[in-house]
């Protein structure tokens, strides 16, 4: 939503007529209506990032604007069983109206991050590593999105860049996202450790794009400059796949145990620049069992 929005128009996420989550316009300003009182969020900007995850077992929300997590765990305005409505309303008294730019909804994701909002912070659900961490507008030009998060590392003593804990109930994980790096980019990738150690870390070391785990970086291919690429990891169990662009170039790779951590970065005797976005992290279901048909 943008400048321009009508006094009184209201956003709601709904189950059938009944609200679940609803911002309002009143004043200039973005109000969340809570149970407890409408909470103010921010004043007209060019634009609003805006991300609500929901837990519909637990009835609760979590708001996040531009970056900044204004509600967590909150309980829905009222109690609904799932969500099947986005609603945008203007007063029928006003002049003016809602523009959106991006509209995603996913279900399914420990992490679904694709940095929105134009006050260019970094989402503070991830922990900043450095100096040089910024979202930025650079470079960004991915499936028409404004915004990714930009590494600017000009040190050769610091790591640069941010991580976030996960956790998950599954034996395979998939990690996907998409990177654009300097040619003279080293160590520039994503980590996955375990209880604190490092069990493998995909990344571009200037044009050679490979692995690591407790050994040296094996080589898998050589990135073209000025490129966009997709990258997907999949573990399962002590195993790792390795796809870039959707074709698989390694697989077998063993690692050391279960992930509870992930890290994007520009490595701490390195320096360069990057970008990250799109990043999306899910279990990945069990096949069905073969069977024959009766």
């Amino acid at each position: 939503a943008g400048k321009g929005l009508p006094e009184g128009g209201t956003i709601s996420l709904m189950c059938g007529d009944t609200d679940a989550v609803t911002m309002q316009v009143s004043g200039g300003v973005l109000v969340l209506d809570t149970p407890d009182g409408g909470r103010t969020l921010d004043a007209q900007d060019e634009f609003w990032g805006i991300k609500i995850s929901v837990d519909i077992g637990a009835g609760t929300y979590t708001f996040m604007l531009n970056g900044k997590t204004f509600v967590r765990d909150a309980p829905f305005k009222n109690k609904v069983e799932y969500l099947d409505r986005f609603v945008a309303v203007t007063p029928d008294a006003q002049i003016g109206g809602f523009e959106f730019k991006h509209f995603y909804v996913y279900t399914g994701f420990i992490v679904n991050e694709w940095f929105f909002g134009s006050h260019k912070t970094v989402p503070d659900d991830w922990t900043v590593i450095g100096t040089g961490v910024s979202v930025s507008s650079e470079n960004i030009s991915v499936s028409g999105d404004m915004y990714g998060l930009k590494l600017d590392d000009v040190s050769y003593t610091s790591e640069c860049g941010i991580a976030k804990d996960i956790s998950y109930s599954g034996d395979a994980l998939k990690t996907e996202y998409l990177f654009f790096s300097d040619a003279a980019t080293k160590d520039f990738g994503a980590s996955l450790s375990a209880g604190g150690a490092e069990i493998i870390r995909v990344c571009a070391d200037g044009t050679a794009f490979g692995y690591r785990t407790d050994g040296g970086f094996v080589r898998l291919y050589t990135l073209k400059s000025g490129l966009w690429y997709n990258v997907m990891l999949v573990t399962e169990g002590s195993r790792a796949k390795i796809y870039l662009n959707k074709k698989l170039l390694a697989e077998g790779i063993e690692i050391g145990g279960r992930a509870d951590n992930v890290k994007f970065s520009i490595g701490k005797a390195a320096t360069g620049k990057g970008c990250v976005d799109e990043i999306k992290i899910c279990e990945i279901a069990p096949e069905p069992a073969d069977y024959v048909p009766e």
